[in-house]
Formats: structure tokens, C-alpha cells, sequence
């Protein structure tokens, strides 16, 4: 799982560096502030899409929290989390 990981937010992360590449200085996306970065975001979102689990609330709560933490130390609470996701 660790392995699939990586793979996926090193992907969205070379996505994101390209697309920054080529907006225009006039549209870039209104992201809520938050200590974490648009990658680490997408990345839990896919990974959430890739699990076993039903709905989103009880993976963020009893997968991200506890076995993400590592990988994601800036992580913030899942209402915090929902409101940012929105504007992904």
C-alpha cells in the first residue's frame, strides 16, 4: 500500500508542477489557505477511490489519521480536509 503510495502522489505532483506551468498569471485557482499542498490533497482523494472503504468520513477518521500520518504531517481535521477537497 505504501508502494502505491508514492507511485500516486508522485504522479499528482508532477501533474501539478506542469499545470502550474501553464496557467496564466490571472487564473490560478482559489485554494482555501491550508498547511497542505494541492498534491498531498489529490492524493488522499484518489487514494480513497483506490480503498475498500464505503464512505469518505470513516477513511479519513480511521485510515488517514492513523496510518497517513507519516507520510502526510501537516494533515488537517476531516472537516477542514472536506472544505479544502471542495475546491479540488
Amino acid at each position: 500500500m505504501v508502494e502505491q503510495l508514492i507511485a500516486v502522489f508522485c504522479s499528482i505532483d508532477d501533474f501539478c508542477m506542469e499545470y502550474d506551468k501553464h496557467l496564466i498569471a490571472g487564473e490560478t485557482p482559489k485554494i482555501p489557505k491550508t498547511s497542505m499542498i494541492l498534491s498531498e490533497i489529490m492524493t488522499i482523494a484518489v487514494m480513497y477511490h483506490l480503498s475498500h472503504y464505503r464512505t469518505f468520513k470513516w477513511y479519513y477518521k480511521k485510515y488517514v489519521l492513523e496510518e497517513f500520518r507519516e507520510y502526510f504531517p501537516r494533515l488537517v481535521s476531516y472537516n477542514r480536509f472536506v472544505e479544502i477537497m471542495r475546491t479540488i
